[in-house]
Order: C-alpha cells, then structure tokens, then sequence
C-alpha cells in the first residue's frame, strides 16, 4: 500500500480497512495485525463505512459489512 487514503475500525474493534492510493485495500485482524483480506481494484475508493455487526444469527461467529464506495 503506497499512501493509506481511507482507514476504519469494526465497530467491535476486532478489524482494521485501509485502501491505498495504488487501489489496494487490506483487511488486518487487529489481535495479532495478520492481513485477512486483501484486494486491489480498477476504480480508487474515496468513501468506506462499516455497518453494524451481525449477531442475531450465529453469535459465535458474527457477520461484518464493509461498504466502499466513490465520489464522482
């Protein structure tokens, strides 16, 4: 990741998003800071928003929602 543009935290806490100015967003697990997720994209991201976590449906593994998203 060149220049970190967008950063937010699960609202648990348990997650950490950053997208990069080279289109590349990485999820890490912020125990032990091990990237989960990485994924680099064609269109660059100028908005992400975490949505509430999930628990109704198994609360010992709940369910995150990341939305990304561009301002034209």
């Amino acid at each position: 990741m060149d220049c970190v543009k967008l950063l937010a935290f699960s609202p648990d806490g348990r997650f950490l998003a950053g997208v990069g100015q080279n289109n590349t967003l990485i999820i890490w697990n912020t125990q032990d800071a091990s990237p989960i997720h990485t994924r680099v994209t064609e269109v660059p991201f100028t908005m992400m928003s975490w949505g509430d976590v999930m628990t109704h449906v198994n609360p010992k593994h709940p369910s995150y929602s990341l939305i990304l998203g561009n301002q034209f």
